[in-house]
């Protein structure tokens, strides 16, 4: 029992070690991996579960279709990620009036939004061939349409509720919004059992339903907690609604808008490319090598989580050597990220076999694919956190838009003129998030240094 209490002892000394902003980002990271280890945990049970309920071909059309959400995450126009900079500036600054004016106007403009977004959404899903777009023949048209209703609900809803979300981040506790996927995986992991235990044939539309509204489930049941006690001095109200608040959020929210949609184009893309040119039981695989590979990506982005609105602090308060000396410590970590990535490549036969069993392949060129793109996408993460956390977006937002313009022909090109299939795919990402590496760690250097002026500078 001494050597369990010396241990929490020496455990809670580093964490408390090194300043409140730094103490706070630890004590996150812990919070963030514990909840990960579950999160990793039913993503990997949900897949073969999945398959289980569902045929190849379903479930490739599932993640399809499920890829497309991400394309209309961008309807708030980036002001959650706007509004999460000028909350942590607001909050930083203990302006709490403020804070509960932008938390106010951002509520009544997405809630706007996201109405005229219903509206519109479920309107143009009925004039549309999804059988058509998706490459799609075992599926119904009638299947098809009502999973795009339930998934044009769930944006519009799930768009006002996640500003929950912004606010935990704001608030330099990204293990809250972590809590959020994991709840939200635990409850799907539940209800597919129940699925499978109690439905004698399978059903994408129940399967659907089970995925897009759990989610707003959770946040609903989060929101009226933590605004009833621990934030209620943000309560949302029309009194604090400030129109001249609008362009302060859609001004930043703006760029983080373009940037969104060329990452959305970027890695969302794919699934339709792969979908259209090799049909759907080729997402399967594609997907399942990105889920197993991307444990390496999810582990590094929980490193990185609370460190977006720990720099946007440091910045505003020129403590430059604190960046410093944690995008070194950053750059240390991604190397160990690097070994973990080959030791996950070398072993990623049997490891596959053993979790999904014999009814997937997946391709050499493919894991190998996948395996450098986390090298690549966890070293951009680095400088775009940092990028993203002192808004110095412009840089960002013309590199994204030049990339979105050259994947998807790269794409195209590389799995049907080279027939790479889905690995031509992945590498056309590959070479655009080299280019990104490349321009955000010269930017970086050059902001640090005080010698960036031009794009380099805004």
């Amino acid at each position: 029992m001494i050597k369990i209490d010396t241990l929490f002892i020496k455990i809670k000394g580093y964490v408390d070690r090194g300043g409140q902003r730094s103490s706070l980002a630890k004590r996150n990271i812990i919070g963030s991996f514990g909840l990960k280890f579950f999160d990793i945990v039913f993503e990997f049970a949900l897949v073969p579960l999945s398959l289980s309920y569902l045929t190849q071909t379903s479930y490739g059309v599932w993640l399809t279709i499920y890829s497309l959400i991400n394309w209309f995450n961008f309807f708030d126009l980036g002001m959650s990620h706007g509004y999460r900079n000028k909350m942590a500036i607001a909050l930083g600054k203990g302006d709490v009036e403020l804070a509960k004016s932008y938390t106010s106007t951002i509520y009544f403009t997405i809630g706007f939004i996201s109405t005229l977004f219903l509206i519109l959404g479920l309107f143009i899903v009925e004039i549309i061939n999804w059988r058509n777009i998706l490459n799609v023949s075992n599926v119904s048209e009638h299947v098809l349409k009502t999973i795009m209703d339930l998934m044009i609900i769930y944006l519009s809803v799930n768009l006002t509720f996640r500003v929950i979300s912004s606010i935990f981040l704001a608030k330099q506790m990204p293990v809250m919004s972590g809590m959020i996927n994991t709840a939200t995986k635990l409850f799907i992991f539940i209800g597919l059992g129940l699925l499978l235990m109690f439905s004698e044939d399978s059903d994408l539309i129940s399967y659907a339903s089970l995925y897009l509204f759990t989610p707003i489930f959770v946040l609903t049941i989060l929101s009226i907690y933590f605004y009833t006690h621990e934030y209620r001095e943000l309560v949302p109200s029309w009194n604090n609604f400030d129109k001249n608040l609008i362009g302060d959020l859609l001004g930043l929210g703006g760029k983080f808008f373009v940037i969104q949609i060329g990452m959305t184009i970027l890695f969302m893309s794919d699934n339709l490319i792969i979908s259209k040119i090799l049909g759907p039981a080729e997402v399967t695989p594609y997907q399942i090598a990105n889920k197993y590979f991307g444990v390496a990506l999810m582990i590094f982005t929980i490193l990185m989580s609370p460190f977006w609105s720990a720099i946007t602090d440091a910045y505003i308060k020129k403590d430059l050597r604190w960046i410093k000396n944690l995008i070194k410590k950053l750059n240390y970590g991604w190397m160990s990220v690097c070994i973990m990535v080959l030791i996950m490549f070398i072993f990623y036969n049997p490891v596959l076999k053993l979790w999904v069993g014999n009814k997937i392949n997946i391709p050499v060129l493919l894991a190998c694919q996948w395996a450098i793109f986390v090298i690549l996408q966890t070293l951009n993460q680095i400088y775009t956190y940092f990028l993203n956390g002192t808004g110095k977006l412009a840089l960002q937002m013309w590199s994204n838009l030049f990339t979105v313009i050259l994947n998807i022909p790269l794409s195209i090109y590389f799995a049907k003129n080279l027939g790479l299939g889905s690995t031509g795919v992945i590498l056309a990402t590959n070479i655009s998030i080299l280019l990104y590496v490349i321009l955000r760690k010269i930017q970086y250097h050059k902001i640090i240094n005080g010698t960036a002026k031009g794009v380099w500078a805004s």
